[in-house]
């Protein structure tokens, strides 16, 4: 639902969405999955990113909306031949597990013409905490704005106590619906309190908005107080994917469809 109004402009029971992200991936399930289901759209399934492939089924299947990593967005927009195909259809695209470049941003929109920004999350969350919006200023190299029904706060880095200003680097704090209530028969990493920590570096916009630009990661996972990991010393420069490559590296492929037949073993089992 938080998803859904974040897309607001896209009509129920009307929309049509491209999904390559595989479902097992908490980003796939959510944005992919669960939400064209609540949303009532046609989903275009694609067992993995094959870049013909998916040039073929855009023009052909006329996608929406187009939830995808930059790898993705960028292998599109760099294609010799992209011209030779119609992808005016896409309207809007989130993008996510990685951070969305300028330059990413820009070519994909200049060929497709639709809206792209970049989602924030972990799987912690289920996984959206914060987005950029479609509609108002896209800032490069934030995060975006906080989910509707989410909040969050940026703590000092020593003890986690101190609720910092504007402009002050610290620890994203983050409280919401769709936060995790705790790992399963692990009640020490499930001492979030009120908010759930998450270990990162972000800095709150100096010009006083509420979107929160990321300058550096310090631990690509979620921590409690006084079980804090060591700290990694390439934090302190700010993190940035190396060159995109021709071939996303997020999702998996799947074997051969064609060649592929039904199992003839025993049906799945639930170990008690």
């Amino acid at each position: 639902m938080q998803i859904n109004h974040w897309f607001y402009e896209a009509e129920k029971g009307n929309a049509t969405i491209l999904s390559i992200i595989p479902f097992f991936h908490i980003f796939g399930l959510t944005v992919a999955l669960n939400f064209p289901v609540f949303l009532a759209a046609t989903i275009i399934l694609a067992p993995s990113f094959e870049l013909i492939n998916i040039l073929k089924l855009i023009s052909k299947y006329k996608p929406t909306l187009f939830p995808g990593t930059p790898a993705m967005f960028s292998a599109i927009s760099r294609h010799r031949e992209i011209r030779k195909y119609n992808l005016t259809s896409i309207k809007f695209c989130i993008s996510g597990s990685a951070p969305l470049t300028k330059k990413i941003q820009q070519d994909f929109i200049h060929v497709t013409g639709s809206k792209l920004v970049e989602g924030f999350g972990l799987t912690e969350s289920s996984p959206v905490t914060h987005c950029n919006p479609f509609n108002g200023r896209d800032k490069e190299g934030s995060i975006g704005l906080p989910m509707p029904d989410t909040m969050c706060k940026i703590v000092d880095i020593e003890k986690g106590e101190k609720v910092l200003n504007i402009g002050e680097e610290g620890e994203l704090c983050i409280k919401g619906p769709q936060v995790m209530k705790g790992y399963f028969k692990n009640e020490l990493e499930t001492l979030f309190e009120e908010y759930m920590l998450y270990g990162g570096y972000p800095k709150v916009s100096l010009a006083g908005s509420r979107d929160i630009p990321v300058t550096a990661w310090r631990s690509m996972s979620i921590f409690c107080r006084g079980a804090k990991p060591p700290p990694n010393p390439r934090w302190k420069s700010a993190w940035r994917p190396s060159p995109p490559l021709a071939t996303p590296s997020a999702p998996i492929p799947l074997p051969n469809l064609t060649s592929w037949k039904p199992s003839t073993g025993p049906a799945w089992s639930i170990p008690a």
